[in-house]
């Protein structure tokens, strides 16, 4: 542009020091190793909520809409619990369409029936039925659903074994 002076060129003659490259060992974008394992003293903040919600093993039996019976496609699963209890102690969960919406009383009484279903058919399995504890089941009272997933409602949950 007319009227206006150039820049100096920048080298290194003229007072500006170029940057220091890194060491060799510093890989660019590169995070250091930790001195000492970091080792958590609780639980993960992602994890599930155990105990209240929810089955650890991942075996889920699920009912349709108003059903009491153990139909067939529950039997594949009734052996994993079955099979599981053997070795130890399993968890399992009891599921329905989040679409079964009834009064607490009728829900409470329909899950009755269905745990009293299971238990016949996980002791005609070999599992001890004295071993099958019912360790979350809603309230009498709660009007609420519990999602279990896409189209599922959790309606308890169950140890089996030990």
């Amino acid at each position: 542009m007319p009227g206006k002076a150039a820049a100096p060129a920048r080298t290194p003659g003229n007072g500006i020091k170029p940057a220091a490259a890194p060491p060799p060992s510093a890989a660019v974008g590169a995070y250091a190793a930790p001195a000492a394992p970091v080792i958590s003293r609780g639980p993960s903040l992602n994890m599930a909520e155990q105990g209240v919600r929810g089955a650890a093993s991942g075996i889920q039996l699920v009912f349709e809409f108003g059903d009491t019976a153990v139909g067939g496609g529950m039997q594949t699963a009734l052996d994993q619990v079955a099979a599981a209890s053997k070795q130890g102690v399993v968890t399992f969960s009891i599921l329905a369409r989040e679409t079964e919406l009834w009064d607490p009383a009728k829900r409470d009484a329909l899950l009755n029936q269905r745990l009293n279903a299971i238990m016949t058919a996980l002791g005609n399995r070999g599992v001890p039925t004295a071993s099958l504890i019912v360790t979350w089941r809603p309230d009498k009272a709660d009007t609420s659903i519990n999602r279990a997933g896409p189209g599922l409602q959790l309606l308890a949950s169950v140890k089996a074994g030990g």
